[in-house]
């Protein structure tokens, strides 16, 4: 189940059952970002009930998205020490009690550290949204999360060109041409995290896919996440060109 955040007099809070913590639009780079969360308090009864909805249905997995913006965005998780990790913990709480892995999205290093307490947080997207491009490059982003024991992923990804589709707001980008499918998927398996297709219908190589594929039906993966090699970090003209991932 994917769910950034949740929309302004949504009706979980609406009846009062649970109170909410709103964003503020006057905060620097939160103008397009209105949107209510849970408040910390009440973090725990609320993910229980609304895990429980989900498992219900057959969810496993959980991902809330723009968690730099669910922190940046509301005055009392900026303001106040320990309100953004309250409610953190009452989501990752709820999730560990239904064996349910969760993964954060546009996550702070701060998130990261506090998930070292949170085991249900399993993994960390580490990419721009597939749409943008460059969603390949994860080798610097996934050295933190890696390091702590977390798994990092990209975003989702096609394996054609999907008829040169377009996507609102994203222009088209050399790394969605046909060529570039391989490397996606490639990227994706090294990461250690979910490996998301988001082809039309119709549109998937299949081909490509079960090259990705066991026969016994596992994903390929490595023995650890594909992370930057240290001279890819360093300035020019120690730097060796392209991307460079051990």
């Amino acid at each position: 189940l994917y769910a950034p955040y949740f929309c302004p007099n949504s009706s979980y809070f609406a009846n009062g059952t649970y109170a909410k913590v709103s964003s503020n639009v006057s905060r620097e780079g939160c103008g397009d970002y209105a949107f209510d969360d849970v408040a910390p308090s009440q973090s725990r009864d609320f993910y229980d009930a609304f895990f429980d909805r989900g498992v219900a249905q057959g969810m496993v997995s959980f991902e809330p998205d723009f968690m730099n913006q669910n922190y940046n965005c509301v005055d009392d998780f900026v303001e106040t020490v320990d309100a953004a990790t309250t409610w953190q913990r009452g989501m990752a709480d709820a999730a560990a009690a239904r064996n349910v892995t969760i993964q954060w999205c546009y996550a702070t290093p701060t998130d990261a550290l506090a998930a070292l307490r949170m085991p249900a947080v399993t993994n960390f997207r580490v990419s721009f949204d597939f749409c943008y491009g460059n969603s390949w490059d994860v080798g610097a982003s996934s050295l933190l999360i890696w390091a702590l024991g977390k798994q990092p992923s990209k975003d989702t990804l096609w394996t054609t060109p999907n008829n040169r589709t377009a996507i609102p707001g994203c222009d088209w980008t050399p790394d969605h041409e046909a060529p570039a499918a391989a490397l996606h998927v490639a990227v994706a398996l090294l990461s250690g995290g979910p490996v998301g297709v988001s082809d039309a219908i119709g549109f998937t190589n299949y081909t490509l896919l079960k090259e990705a594929i066991a026969a016994d039906g596992t994903l390929l993966a490595a023995s650890r996440s594909g992370v930057s090699v240290d001279s890819a970090l360093a300035q020019r003209p120690s730097r060796p060109d392209g991307q460079i991932f051990a």
